[in-house]
């Protein structure tokens, strides 16, 4: 971690990534919860749940219809100018939605709009931002360091988790949305500045071979469809995030805010502590050298799951006042601790080989159309998870996730094509030469 940090370019795309990353995280955490605070559940029952999940899910969907035309302008445009620019356009929109909320007198049902289409937007920019970035980190700090630049972004998630959430629920309950949305806009303006100075070795890729841009889509589809067990592994990712985003995006905060009443400290506090486990354990699998990305995966998901298991299990006994609210939350916070530690033992490592397996002039379209593919279901589950929520409770839903997961568990564990992709994985990582000193 020491040697990546040195470098200066590094150092500037991690610094901008994390003032924008809190930023957003203070937005998401105080939009999600003044959402809920338009739709008290005495006048509209559960139906806060439903418009929550439309809010939340709205990033998602335009993000997802438009990453494999991004992952293909990425691999042609100067990624770097992508990074700053994507941030500058995000802080300007954000201040447009802010005068928009202060000058016009919007009914309820016109709030969520606004946050929807905000919401839309901004995740039309993620779509580029995230490729723009994840393309050039090889070139910025070379592949013997990849690993380590991964386990860095999972402390910027971290800290964005931290910090982000703190300052969201003092500044929503201290003073309200609209300084939330300003501090959402300064932090992307902030960021965008840092990242106008990072330097690459590889400013502009080789161009690809397609010979228009959607040429350029059906590569990078043609890539994962071509490579033995991606594809099937693209399958039960999908499935595994179509279990877990929903209870956690929609249930947990709902649960937290409406079904127990509590305010959006409590919330805070659980979303603080995974943070911070993500933070320790993004460090120490970062710098960790594996021997087996296979061995990481398969051991670790069966261990993240059964932990899930046990998150849902404590929902559904607080929710039939089987065990009181204090003992729920510590055994709540105590199950996050160990969800954030494996989660980590599954996503460093396996981002760590895809960018490695992947030739530098197609990272941009073949890793946004893995990120298509893998997040395909979630905006669908989110929604899912409002109306399951809108008609039943969280618990209901937490059962519906669980059994879910139950497939991809079994099928990454034991489809021989996953196995054998993920054995190829690691052989190419033992053949990539370490930097002579």
């Amino acid at each position: 971690m020491k040697a990546l940090f040195k470098n200066k370019s590094f150092f500037l795309l991690f610094q901008g990534s994390l003032v924008s990353s809190i930023g957003t995280s203070l937005y998401g955490f105080a939009a999600g919860i003044y959402i809920m605070t338009l739709f008290p559940p005495a006048i509209y029952g559960n139906s806060g749940a439903f418009y929550f999940a439309i809010v939340s899910a709205s990033p998602i969907v335009f993000r997802l219809l438009i990453s494999p035309l991004a992952g293909a302008l990425v691999d042609k445009w100067h990624r770097i100018r992508i990074i700053y620019l994507t941030d500058f356009i995000n802080g300007v929109l954000f201040l447009v939605s802010l005068w928009i909320l202060i000058q016009m007198d919007l009914s309820i049902y016109q709030q969520v709009l606004l946050f929807t289409v905000v919401g839309g937007l901004a995740g039309i920019n993620s779509a580029f931002f995230g490729p723009a970035v994840q393309s050039s980190i090889p070139d910025i700090v070379g592949d013997h360091l990849i690993q380590a630049a991964n386990g860095a972004q999972s402390i910027v998630a971290s800290i964005q988790g931290i910090i982000g959430v703190l300052a969201g629920v003092i500044l929503f309950e201290t003073l309200g949305i609209e300084v939330a949305i300003l501090a959402n806009a300064i932090s992307f303006i902030l960021s965008g500045v840092s990242e106008m100075f990072i330097k690459t070795k590889y400013l502009h890729p080789k161009q690809p071979k397609g010979k228009n841009i959607f040429a350029d889509i059906k590569i990078g589809f043609a890539y994962v469809k071509s490579t033995t067990g991606l594809s099937d592994m693209m399958k039960y990712i999908l499935i595994i995030n179509f279990a877990f985003v929903p209870l956690f995006s929609v249930g947990v905060p709902f649960l937290f805010k409406t079904e127990l009443g509590k305010n959006g400290y409590h919330l805070a506090a659980s979303s603080i502590v995974f943070s911070v486990t993500m933070l320790f354990a993004g460090i120490y699998v970062g710098s960790k050298k594996l021997s087996s990305i296979r061995k990481s995966l398969v051991s670790s998901l069966p261990k993240m799951v059964l932990i899930y298991a046990v998150i849902v299990a404590t929902v559904f006994a607080v929710t039939y006042s089987l065990v009181g609210y204090w003992l729920f939350f510590g055994l709540y916070l105590f199950t996050t601790i160990l969800m954030a530690y494996y989660s980590n033992w599954v996503n460093i490592p396996l981002n760590t080989a895809l960018i490695k397996g992947i030739e530098p002039s197609y990272r941009g379209r073949v890793l946004s159309v893995i990120q298509s593919l893998a997040g395909a279901a979630m905006p669908l589950s989110i929604l899912l998870g409002g109306i399951i929520i809108r008609y039943s409770n969280v618990a209901f839903l937490g059962l519906f996730c669980i059994v879910a997961l139950l497939y991809p568990l079994y099928g990454i564990t034991k489809n021989s094509k996953v196995l054998s992709f993920l054995d190829n994985l690691d052989q190419k990582q033992t053949l990539t030469p370490e930097p002579i000193a």
